[in-house]
């Protein structure tokens, strides 16, 4: 019992300290949107071996994957699926890699990444290696149809108006221990 209202009282308290900004966002036509998590075929917002499995039936035309699926382990941005896809997804679960993601954008474009949301006791934070690039966490009661906000409508926005390019780290984490589920590494690149 004690221990139930400990975890509670932990997130809770992991809950008020992350920034919230409640404002309303004016989506652009030009955002860039990212709707999955990177390797996460399943949707089960975990990256493991079940993902690499699915991965490998589909280069071997066992399997059929949707769209959405494919776009979560494309990383070359070929539109096809192999076993090279399937190791990477194995060597990231086991945390021997991390994923990149490489995203173009021009001055004026906002990436929205909507699939990064509290998941149980774990939660998505992020770290950048630029000063100038804004990364705002944004809770609205409507989204987009094509964009998956998650619990709460939440999502993140990124502004790239620096004038380099620059990289994100995005970690989903345990807030009271060292224990990392996935992470990936976005690299935004002004055209």
């Amino acid at each position: 019992m004690k221990k139930s209202i400990l975890c509670l009282v932990l997130i809770a308290i992991v809950m008020l300290s992350l920034p919230m900004h409640t404002c309303a966002y004016s989506y652009g036509e030009n955002d860039v949107i990212i709707d999955f998590i990177p390797g996460d075929i399943d949707g089960n917002e975990i990256v493991n071996s079940a993902d690499a499995r699915l991965c490998l039936r589909a280069a071997a035309k066992l399997e059929t994957l949707t769209d959405e699926q494919i776009k979560a382990i494309d990383f070359d941005s070929t539109g096809t699926v192999n076993s090279a896809d399937a190791r990477q997804i194995l060597r990231a679960a086991a945390q021997l890699e991390i994923f990149e993601l490489t995203i173009n954008i021009e001055k004026g474009q906002n990436i929205v990444v909507g699939a990064l949301h509290h998941s149980g006791i774990f939660f998505w934070d992020y770290k950048k290696n630029s000063d100038e690039l804004a990364v705002d966490l944004v809770i609205e009661d409507t989204v987009p149809p094509d964009l998956i906000g998650g619990c709460d409508d939440m999502f993140y926005v990124i502004n790239a108006d620096s004038t380099g390019d620059s990289e994100i780290r995005f970690i989903k984490e345990c807030p009271w221990t060292s224990e990392v589920n996935i992470s990936f590494v976005l690299n935004v690149i002004k055209k």
